[in-house]
């Protein structure tokens, strides 16, 4: 991610007000595909499970930007406390194995706002790479008999 210079306006507070970044939805967790889309971005990472959370605490301290929340449009900060109380180093390594085509995945209730996080700062450090979690082509055309 390029680091940019602050304008004026923006430099009192350490963060660029036209670099925003959407908090993961509750919607978003709840769809199959986007949580296998996250999880096959993480298990494509050169990352190991015992690095991760350093990887993300990296991206979000270096992040310029502001995570939004979509419903409010209001400025937040992440509760990176869930990370930091789980039992990451095994967590992050389960979470790294991509889910098989044929298994529905879900999130357990009491994980959904730590993934929540993963995602929102994986989407925050790769805008590019990220913006087609959870979406799949329609494909209407079909072969003719």
């Amino acid at each position: 991610m390029s680091q940019c210079q602050l304008c004026k306006a923006c430099e009192p507070f350490g963060r660029c007000a036209r670099l925003e970044v959407p908090l993961v939805t509750n919607k978003e967790l709840d769809h199959p595909e986007f949580i296998r889309d996250v999880r096959e971005y993480i298990a494509d990472l050169p990352v190991s499970s015992w690095a991760m959370l350093d990887y993300l605490l990296d991206g979000y301290r270096d992040f310029q930007g502001w995570v939004y929340h979509p419903l409010t449009n209001a400025h937040l900060f992440l509760d990176i406390d869930e990370l930091i109380e789980c039992d990451h180093r095994e967590w992050f390594r389960d979470l790294a194995v991509p889910i098989p085509a044929h298994v529905k995945p879900r999130l357990n209730q009491s994980t959904r706002d730590r993934f929540r996080v993963v995602a929102t700062v994986l989407r925050l450090m790769d805008r590019k790479g990220t913006a087609l979690w959870g979406l799949r082509a329609a494909n209407d055309n079909y072969p003719t008999a």
